[in-house]
């Protein structure tokens, strides 16, 4: 039985209570890791968001916004929002959060044991394609490298990360009512504008890459969105979208984008 390592640090993993293959999963991962962890069951809304939930989303503001999500993508943002508001109610000062399809690798012991997540509010394990600053980075853990988030570009990604008490406060606080997903909170910006963001390279956590099928999220209604606003086959994005998508192209160009 290995030793548990990490004691410094609450490890939260987001999953439905129904997902046992991949609770399964996990639970080995990072028993091997020697990682002490809690499951936090997820808000379900793959059949329907239950009544009880929708002052707390703004699908109105969403379409408004350029899409709309579904209600599996509106439930994986509830559920986060609900780890945030567990480490402000016990005032826990750091915590790493996990999906239940996170694949642990070995270095995450290491990162959390070297206490590398102090370095900023919101700490990303798993960047996919990530843009970040060409400024402010440094090496860590051998061969990783911690790099600034840049402002105005989605930070992709809510399947492994860790957040201070400061950070999961201002999203309790500020992203309610709920517009976007788990991955790009609407308040997060602030937090990228005083360089509170960065995100991890090569990735401390993996994540498989699934068909379609396998997913959770796979029906989501932004397929929908996309085929409502075609004209003769053509896709046409929101006028809001492309304004959006424009402010973007500055950072991008002074920026660096990870494999």
């Amino acid at each position: 039985m290995p030793q548990l390592r990490v004691r410094t640090i609450p490890v939260f993993v987001v999953s439905l209570p129904d997902c046992t293959e991949r609770r399964e999963s996990i639970s080995k991962a990072l028993f091997n890791l020697g990682i002490k962890f809690e499951f936090i069951d997820a808000v379900d809304g793959r059949h329907g968001l239950d009544p009880q939930y929708e002052d707390q989303i703004d699908r109105t503001t969403t379409k408004q916004n350029g899409k709309i999500l579904s209600d599996a993508e509106f439930a994986c943002a509830l559920s986060h929002l609900t780890v945030y508001q567990r480490i402000v109610s016990e005032n826990i000062a750091y915590a790493l959060i996990l999906e239940d399809d996170a694949i642990p690798s070995l270095k995450l012991a290491e990162f959390l044991v070297e206490c590398y997540y102090r370095d900023a509010e919101l700490t990303q394990l798993y960047c996919p394609r990530a843009y970040v600053s060409r400024w402010g980075s440094y090496a860590l853990l051998q061969h990783h490298t911690s790099y600034v988030r840049l402002p105005r570009v989605p930070v992709v990604g809510a399947v492994a990360y860790t957040v201070s008490y400061r950070a999961a406060l201002h999203f309790v606080n500020h992203a309610v009512p709920i517009t976007k997903e788990a991955d790009w909170p609407r308040c997060i910006e602030a937090l990228i504008k005083n360089r509170q963001c960065r995100a991890i390279y090569p990735p401390l956590v993996g994540h498989p890459i699934r068909h379609p099928g396998q997913s959770l999220l796979a029906h989501s209604e932004r397929i929908y969105d996309k085929t409502s606003r075609r004209f003769f086959g053509v896709y046409f994005p929101t006028y809001r979208r492309m304004i959006e998508s424009w402010s973007r192209t500055p950072y991008k160009l002074i920026g660096k984008r990870l494999p």
